[in-house]
């Protein structure tokens, strides 16, 4: 039991030191995440959905659970995209958000009403729209490098 613990130390700190640059791209959709988790609470009560709560911090865990280890790796972003898009879904499916905007926004649409919302509404919903398009991108870049690379890496590091 212990030697696989200990190999599978190993492996997760290979992996953690084999990130490439899809990897720290999609770290910035699931910060983004993170914090509309945060804030998330603090929105109006009509518009008030716990499920993207819920959603929030299931693609969040499962980006780090993924991230750790190279054969899942390419499945992180994925997760984040997924579950950013269904926690956006969640919020539009809020029993009181369209009374609250229709209300808000009934003598028409204009750059000063918008953003006369509170801010963790608005905070919210563009936190939740970029999360999704950042992890759409970052599912297209590489998070791993490759091993020809890394051998390269460890060869300037013994010299």
């Amino acid at each position: 039991m212990k030697r696989f613990l200990l190999g599978m130390k190993d492996d997760i700190i290979s992996t953690i030191k084999g990130k490439t640059y899809g990897f720290y791209v999609a770290c910035v959709a699931a910060l983004l995440l993170f914090m509309m988790v945060c804030l998330y609470s603090f929105v109006p009560n009509g518009t008030y959905n716990s499920l993207v709560i819920l959603f929030g911090c299931l693609g969040f865990v499962l980006f780090l659970v993924f991230s750790l280890f190279k054969e899942t790796s390419s499945l992180s972003a994925i997760a984040l995209m997924v579950f950013s898009f269904t926690a956006f879904c969640a919020f539009v499916n809020a029993d009181g958000l369209i009374d609250y905007l229709s209300t808000v926004f009934f003598s028409g649409f204009s750059l000063s009403v918008l953003f006369s919302l509170p801010f963790p509404l608005l905070f919210s919903i563009f936190a939740m729209l970029f999360a999704f398009l950042i992890s759409s991108v970052a599912m297209y870049l590489p998070q791993q490098k490759k091993r020809k690379e890394e051998r390269k890496e460890l060869e300037n590091e013994n010299a």
